[in-house]
């Protein structure tokens, strides 16, 4: 009887063990941010959140830099399922799912409390959600790096006349390309982790990006002239496998969507800081920064940025079409709804 009692304790023992060596699954999230970034506190915060409340039966690592590759790259594989999750702004998911290009139609956000409204607009995440579908994709939150700047080493751009013979580079979107080109600028599209040395080399006479993406970045150690003309507005979709996604439980997924809301909170957040205090300056603005580089940091003003969103609206027909009349439509109306 003893002997028996041993063996079963054994028995439970053995069982025991086993169940306490079940691993977390490992998702990976990436981005080709640094992790200096909102997108990557942000992505922290998600990881973390997603871990507590799945007790640790999901775990997210988050993967910057470009450590699994470039953007284009990354959107790619998260399509394929070889990889669960990663940050594709509009700017290049729009190559694959064009209704995403709603978001970078130059000047189309009046302001940024308007791009929030619409952004977090239910109506609005499900339209996008089911073009998304369609390409293997599902929307678990979003990114936003703040408005764009234009920076160059050849002279002052206060018109869209300045613009005319500077080669800009921009990111490999189709509409970017099309927006430079109608500046008279000759737009180069090139991978983000390519861009100081072609400024360096005199490759590219510039770039656009944030004003304080692109101090951090040290390219206006390069370009000294930084125009902010608030062009677009960076954002977009945090993406993740849909093969992926449908393999969760519905209490998993609704554990996600509370890490994505969580995510593009802290983004804000510390995008919003960041401006004020730029990591390692000892509390100093990117302004301040600017200032100490001899950069010539130029703020249009609203007139001036009519000018250039003038000379840049025929974007807007020309890519209705593309992105579909019917979603086009959807999308204006938001803005309008949300501008009041």
């Amino acid at each position: 009887m003893k002997k028996q009692l041993c063996i079963l304790a054994v028995f439970v023992l053995i069982l025991s063990f086993g169940v306490g060596q079940v691993s977390a699954r490992d998702v990976r999230f990436a981005n080709v941010a640094l992790p200096w970034s909102g997108d990557i506190h942000g992505a922290n915060a998600m990881a973390d959140y997603v871990k507590e409340k799945t007790n640790g039966a999901y775990e997210i690592k988050v993967f910057p830099s470009g450590q699994l590759g470039g953007m284009m790259s990354i959107l790619q594989q998260v399509q394929s399922g070889t990889l669960e999750m990663a940050v594709a702004v509009s700017a290049v998911l729009q190559n694959s799912v064009p209704q995403v290009g709603v978001f970078d139609l130059p000047f189309v956000w009046p302001s940024k409390e308007t791009a929030y409204a619409v952004m977090a607009d239910r109506e609005f995440q499900d339209k996008l959600s089911g073009y998304l579908a369609k390409k293997n994709l599902f929307m678990c939150g979003y990114i936003q790096n703040g408005w764009r700047a234009i920076t160059n080493s050849k002279r002052p751009v206060k018109t869209p006349g300045d613009m005319k013979g500077l080669k800009i580079r921009t990111m490999q979107s189709p509409m970017h390309l099309d927006a430079f080109k109608l500046l008279g600028s000759t737009p180069v599209p090139m991978a983000y982790g390519e861009v100081y040395q072609a400024l360096q080399q005199k490759v590219i006479d510039g770039q656009d990006n944030a004003a304080e993406v692109s101090v951090l970045m040290k390219f206006t150690e390069v370009n000294k002239y930084v125009t902010e003309t608030g062009h677009t507005f960076t954002c977009g979709p945090v993406i993740v496998n849909l093969d992926f996604w449908n393999s969760l439980s519905p209490a998993h997924q609704k554990i996600f969507l509370e890490g994505g809301e969580l995510s593009w909170k802290v983004n804000m957040e510390h995008s919003e800081k960041l401006m004020k205090d730029m990591p390692d300056s000892g509390g100093k603005s990117y302004e301040e920064i600017c200032k100490e580089q001899g950069v010539e940091l130029i703020k249009l003003t609203d007139e001036e940025r009519a000018v250039f969103a003038k000379a840049m609206h025929p974007i807007w027909e020309k890519y209705r079409d593309i992105i579909g009349a019917e979603f086009y439509d959807f999308f204006m109306k938001k803005i309008e709804q949300y501008s009041k």
